[in-house]
């Protein structure tokens, strides 16, 4: 019974801690945006056709650092001497490598749109 109490207790604390952890930096705020943070927004949505997302929402406390990460990124998978089929098979290996789900889900599909075999990806997926 004493051991169930404690393992129900550290539990809880896991998950206390995990959802603090996701809200260290939640997004900003509309009504809260500097002109800079603004400017890196309106910059990312011309660049990528998308609301920003993931690792941006964090890196926006930066707007310059946001946009310098953002341009590095564009560049690595638009501008690379590697066809897209390859830069999307690095990308999910990397992702896969670091457990990084949002890399993973942000590029699995555009890796099979760019010619990479579902057994491949299933294969990375599964390690």
């Amino acid at each position: 019974m004493k051991t169930t109490i404690i393992a129900i207790v550290l539990g809880a604390a896991c998950l206390a801690g995990v959802a603090r952890a996701q809200d260290r930096m939640p997004p900003i705020p509309a009504d809260r945006l500097t002109a800079a943070q603004r400017k890196a927004i309106d910059e990312f949505k011309a660049a990528r056709s998308a609301e920003i997302s993931g690792p941006f929402i964090p890196l926006l406390r930066s707007p310059e650092v946001m946009s310098r990460a953002r341009a590095m990124g564009d560049y690595l998978r638009f501008k690379s001497v590697l066809p897209p089929r390859l830069s999307e098979f690095a990308i999910l290996l990397t992702a896969r490598r670091w457990t990084q789900q949002y890399e993973w889900n942000a590029h699995r599909g555009l890796a099979a749109k760019g010619g990479l075999g579902a057994a491949v990806i299933m294969a990375v997926a599964v390690g």
